[in-house]
């Protein structure tokens, strides 16, 4: 995505600096078509971005739910040995 952004303000400066009109108009399409893509980079980046983090919120979730089944069982063992115990 540098390398298109770096292309767009280059693009910029030779269309301001361009001589004839069909020269300007050859770069202005140079340049929609580059902002175009940097778009379309910048838009599938986010996606996978968001792919990534919904598979790294989803293994957490996984993680947590495991481990509340380990508490709870943990804790119901604690209960029955509390009340199974001998009190003397």
């Amino acid at each position: 995505m540098i390398i298109e952004e770096v292309t767009l303000q280059a693009l910029a400066r030779a269309r301001a600096t361009a001589r004839d009109l069909k020269a300007s108009e050859m770069l202005c399409e140079a340049q929609t078509a580059r902002a175009a893509r940097l778009l379309e980079l910048r838009t599938a980046s986010a996606r996978i971005a968001t792919v990534g983090e919904y598979y790294k919120l989803r293994a957490r979730s996984t993680r947590a739910t495991y481990g509340g089944v380990l508490a709870a069982l943990i804790g119901t063992a604690a209960i029955v040995a509390t009340f199974a115990w001998p009190a003397h």
